[in-house]
């Protein structure tokens, strides 16, 4: 079973450029993937995705982390979970069937 969630899991390696050199770790992983928001470089902190490889191994958590030239990390990419509302009610509207949930 863990081997499934392993599977789900990309990993990349990033490399801390002289132009991102003192930058917050949360920006400088939003500007090397650039296809995730600050925000969510963020949530890879707080959920202990991201890890230095370089100079010494250690797990970063702090989004105010700043990089250093020569770094590297690790970062851990897993499939967004999917949040169902913790006690769904049916909608009392008249236009919903009394199985469907509303928001």
């Amino acid at each position: 079973m863990e081997a499934d969630v392993d599977a789900d899991v990309e990993l990349r390696e990033v490399d801390i450029s002289s132009e991102l050199h003192g930058e917050r770790m949360d920006r400088a992983l939003a500007l090397l993937l650039p296809e995730f928001s600050r925000s969510f470089a963020q949530q890879l902190l707080t959920e202990q995705s991201v890890t230095r490889l370089l100079p010494q191994i250690a797990v970063v958590t702090k989004a105010s982390t700043k990089v250093r030239l020569g770094e590297r990390y690790s970062v851990s990419l897993r499939p967004p979970r999917k949040v169902m509302p913790s006690n769904p009610k049916p909608c009392p509207c008249k236009w919903c069937t009394k199985t469907q949930i509303c928001a």
